[in-house]
């Protein structure tokens, strides 16, 4: 499975899937999966004002872009609550989410590095967690 990390606009991202994390306490959600909502006239806002995602820890909802973007599927996952969000909870959560991808089968995935802002996460961690789920793949 080829893995990227992201930073960049999701309209130039080109891969099967485009794995965006957001947490259950954080409103308006933030990073590139706000930038999906804003694309998608609010999708995610809806679909959390509805109680069809909440951002609990693990949970993963799959959605169909439909040609808006590049990226034909975006995974959301789930990060828990913002203030409780570390490292190990990072490393819990990186495997779960490559296991599910094997099972859809997914060959390249791009995701942005979780939690960096706001969170008392460093980017080494992150990158060393990433790191250490990829070569188990």
């Amino acid at each position: 499975m080829q893995v990227k990390i992201v930073s960049q606009k999701v309209t130039k991202v080109y891969v099967e899937v485009l794995v965006l994390g957001f947490f259950q306490n954080v409103k308006p959600i933030q990073g590139l999966a706000a930038e999906i909502d804003w694309l998608y006239h609010g999708i995610i806002s809806h679909l959390l004002k509805l109680e069809k995602m909440s951002g609990a820890l693990g949970e993963m909802t799959l959605l169909a872009t439909y040609e808006k973007l590049p990226t034909p599927k975006a995974l959301f996952m789930g990060l828990g609550e913002a203030g409780r969000y570390n490292t190990t909870i990072l490393n819990n959560l990186l495997p779960v989410l490559f296991d599910t991808l094997r099972a859809l089968q997914v060959q390249s995935v791009a995701l942005e590095l979780w939690g960096m802002a706001g969170c008392d996460l460093e980017l080494s961690a992150g990158l060393d967690a990433l790191l250490k789920c990829k070569q188990s793949l």
